[in-house]
């Protein structure tokens, strides 16, 4: 899939919300959506995709649009939980239990990407093309 660029009724249990993160200039990050910092956003919050040196904080709980504010001006409300993402790739049963892997800011997949950036860890199998997700930083790092 490509990357979002509306709003994500990202269906979700045990949803927390753990932290807010500021986010880049020039950013817009979509509610539902998986957020990451990575080399490139200086440790500011944007769209997770499979970018170098990539880190998964949550998902986002609202949509904060920074397109016009610098660095920081914004912040980004995050969840960690179990949520249901879109799977890209092979993915089966046999991958409940491995790390999640980011194609996007929307989808998941269970082969490392160029950057092995780890979203989380598949939890059920749904679909060839749905899993739910644990999303928590925990060991993830």
């Amino acid at each position: 899939m490509a990357a979002l660029s509306v709003d994500r009724m990202t269906k979700k249990k045990n949803a927390v919300k753990v932290s807010d993160q500021p986010v880049l200039a020039a950013t817009k990050v979509y509610m539902g959506s998986l957020v990451a910092k990575t080399t490139a956003s200086g440790g500011y919050a944007v769209p997770a995709a499979d970018a170098a040196g990539g880190i998964v904080l949550g998902v986002a709980y609202a949509q904060v649009d920074n397109s016009a504010g610098a660095s920081g001006d914004k912040s980004v409300e995050l969840e960690h939980g179990i949520f249901s993402f879109v799977v890209t790739g092979t993915f089966t049963i046999a991958n409940v239990g491995a790390i999640a892997y980011v194609a996007d800011d929307q989808t998941v997949q269970a082969a490392i990407g160029t950057n092995s950036v780890k979203a989380g860890l598949f939890l059920k199998y749904v679909s060839a093309t749905e899993a739910w997700v644990k999303i928590d930083m925990a060991g993830l790092a």
